[in-house]
């Protein structure tokens, strides 16, 4: 089992509805993994996890992304890239979910835990651009 407590993540509120959204979407995520560490990772219970993650990315990521190049934001290429690499390193994980359910568990819920945290920095600057626009 992971040592990490990534389930007394702090889950900042930015009063941007898609945003929070978002966040709160991550924060599942993560308690649904460390839910099913906790009950042996079962495989089939796995597969829809990783499906939240793609959906995570296409949905939530391009949501913001389209608010965010409809207010002109200057860092939109380089959250862009960000949103890209978290979709690659999710996609490595695939193999293990049938591989190694285990290690998948384990593996995820660091790495989203870890990524969350710095995501949750590197995105600050485009919360407080939309609050500057007056985006709810």
């Amino acid at each position: 089992m992971s040592n990490h407590t990534y389930s007394q993540l702090a889950i900042p509120k930015t009063n941007i509805d898609d945003i929070d959204k978002q966040y709160q979407k991550i924060e599942s995520i993560l308690n649904d993994l460390i839910r099913n560490e906790k009950l042996d990772c079962s495989k089939t219970n796995l597969p829809p996890i990783f499906y939240s993650l793609m959906h995570l990315h296409s949905h939530y990521f391009t949501q913001e992304q389209i608010t965010l190049a409809k207010y002109k934001f200057d860092g939109l290429c380089a959250l862009k890239t960000y949103h890209k690499a978290f979709l690659d390193d999710v996609l490595l994980f695939q193999d293990k979910i049938s591989e190694n359910p285990r290690a998948f568990c384990t593996e995820m819920i660091e790495f989203l835990g870890d990524w969350s945290k710095e995501y949750f920095t590197i995105n600050k600057t485009a919360v407080d651009f939309l609050r500057s626009k007056g985006v709810k």
